[in-house]
């Protein structure tokens, strides 16, 4: 048992969506339909539907439609070559959820959030790494004797010496990147490695100056004695089904991410701090002395400035109107409204919750990636220079889809609107994963 120990609640203020990777994701090829009439995505138990493909012998004509066609529908296979009638499918069903305007071939997959003995979960890990990286943003932002204003102000002067060292090749990665992303197919093999040799170097040095974690900074052991150790489920009816896309506070880009099982708006659960003795970091030596208000503070700030970052830079978007409708980008739909949508629920939400909060409340947004770190840096970056911050964000606006910042991606729930075609405009609904924190 440490010096502290204590049990926290936390409750739900929009859906949250903490994606598992050990959860393998619902297929439209294998559990999931759509329900027309009902407007509803199904889940059919895998098993069952399974099983039912076999009763009828219909294994290699299902394989067979599946690898024929990029548009599978599940229920019609059903119907029209397994032979089972709607009643009998409907037996097949384990979940029902409003699909948000999604229809049939609109979508492959439903990502899947933790769990723990099939309840949403937030692992306590993710909630120690969340922890962890609000810490960080406050020792380095913070005044104190203790702070650390020094080592970021080296770290801008490293992010400086990174983009010079990096930007001679700039245009070439720039001509590169862009043609690998308009058709792939047609770069020969010596462009693409061109391509990663360049992206190599670009990580190389990012590296170098991304070395501001916790573990490095306040050493390891000290770090690891606060720790969140434990956390409630939700309660098993909390899961629900959301469209998940997301806006670059940069350009005002909307991306589909797809479809997410999520934990419902109002959802309650739990967590428990512990906090070892013997710390012997300066900065950290307050948690030993009053952990529940260190950590309600260090949540509370950096979630007010984080809502109230994203937020300004929202408003001097729409001010400046950056906003353009690509019609050869099919990931950007009807951006002037949906920003204007944004801006207004993070203003309100500052206004009514943040502001307004008590001393025993703090609030916490909860990355539907588990990357929490990427906020820090680009939030405290900008804070202390915000040329340096341009410089970072470009660094890694050239580095893979996969490995590319999403510091400035505000996740939020989606609604599609009915069109037929391609392109589908898409809602924005409210921002995902804020939960409020009370001692």
């Amino acid at each position: 048992m440490g010096a502290f120990s204590k049990t926290f609640q936390l409750s739900t203020l929009t859906p949250v969506a903490v994606i598992s990777p050990e959860m393998k994701a619902w297929f439209t090829t294998r559990n999931v339909m759509f329900d027309q009439g009902n407007h509803e995505i199904c889940i059919l138990d895998t098993e069952a539907v399974q099983g039912a493909i076999k009763d009828a012998g219909k294994e290699k004509a299902y394989k067979a439609s599946i690898k024929s066609s990029d548009n599978f529908n599940l229920r019609r296979f059903l119907l029209e070559t397994v032979g089972l009638d709607e009643f009998q499918i409907d037996e097949l069903v384990t979940h029902r959820w409003p699909a948000n305007g999604y229809r049939s071939g609109s979508f492959s997959a439903i990502q899947r959030v933790y769990q723990a003995e099939g309840q949403p979960t937030i692992p306590a890990a993710q909630l120690t790494e969340a922890l962890h990286a609000a810490m960080l943003y406050d020792w380095l932002v913070s005044e104190k004797e203790n702070g650390g204003s020094a080592q970021l102000t080296a770290w801008v002067e490293g992010i400086s010496s990174a983009h010079d060292a990096c930007r001679p090749f700039f245009s070439e990665l720039r001509t590169l990147q862009d043609s690998y992303r308009r058709n792939p197919e047609r770069l020969n093999k010596y462009s693409i490695a061109r391509l990663e040799h360049l992206q190599e170097k670009l990580a190389e040095q990012l590296n170098e100056h991304l070395k501001l974690t916790p573990e490095v900074l306040f050493g390891k052991e000290d770090a690891g004695k606060i720790n969140i150790v434990s956390s409630e489920a939700f309660a098993a009816n909390a899961f629900e089904v959301q469209a998940i896309g997301g806006i670059h506070l940069e350009t005002g880009d909307i991306a589909q991410i797809g479809l997410a099982e999520s934990v419902s708006q109002d959802a309650a659960s739990s967590f428990h701090l512990e906090v070892g003795t013997g710390i012997s970091h300066p900065y950290l030596k307050a948690w030993e002395e009053k952990p529940e208000e260190e950590l309600l503070g260090v949540l509370y700030d950096f979630a007010s400035e984080l809502a109230e970052f994203e937020r300004d830079y929202l408003s001097d978007l729409l001010r400046e109107q950056r906003y353009e409708d690509d019609r050869n980008n099919q990931l950007r739909y009807n951006e002037k409204e949906n920003l204007e949508a944004l801006f207004n629920i993070y203003d309100n939400f500052v206004e009514e919750e943040i502001d307004s909060a008590d001393d025993d409340t703090a609030f916490l947004r909860l990355r539907r990636d588990g990357a929490y770190y990427g906020q820090t840096y680009a939030l405290a970056l900008f804070r202390q220079d915000p040329d340096a911050y341009d410089q970072f964000m470009q660094l890694y606006g050239f580095m893979p889809e996969g490995q590319q910042l999403s510091a400035l991606r505000a996740d939020v729930t989606l609604k599609l609107e009915p069109k037929r075609g391609r392109r589908q405009p898409a809602k924005v609904i409210q921002p995902l994963g804020w939960v409020k924190v009370r001692g």
